[in-house]
């Protein structure tokens, strides 16, 4: 792939004149890469984990204690965890498998 230091720093000029190009500065892009992506993608499996077990528990049985509203509000918090994480993979960086470089343009990742 990338085998010079100079391939390197093309790259990343490259990326520069592509932002003078368009003229509008990339906001609010997470990196792939970054521990705030980590950590979110840390939270979102626990979550899965948890309802994995949760829900056929709570269908099969349906306990009494499980109509409390800690867990009705818990049930709802998670939801909007996993709507809000919709939203966070659109604005994810991915590194594109044809060139290898992460692609950081809003349109590219939404397509």
């Amino acid at each position: 792939m990338l085998e010079k230091k100079e391939d390197l720093e093309f790259l990343e000029a490259d990326e520069d004149i592509e932002e003078k190009m368009t003229g509008k500065e990339v906001r609010y892009i997470l990196r792939i890469s970054s521990s705030s992506r980590l950590l979110w993608d840390i939270l979102v499996i626990v979550l899965a984990i948890y309802n994995s077990f949760f829900i056929p528990f709570q269908l099969a049985f349906y306990p009494p204690e499980l109509s409390s509203t800690f867990i009705v509000c818990l049930d709802a918090f998670i939801d909007l965890v996993f709507m809000f994480d919709i939203f966070v993979n659109f604005r994810t960086t991915y590194i594109s498998q044809i060139t290898g470089n992460e692609v950081c343009n809003p349109k590219m990742i939404a397509a």
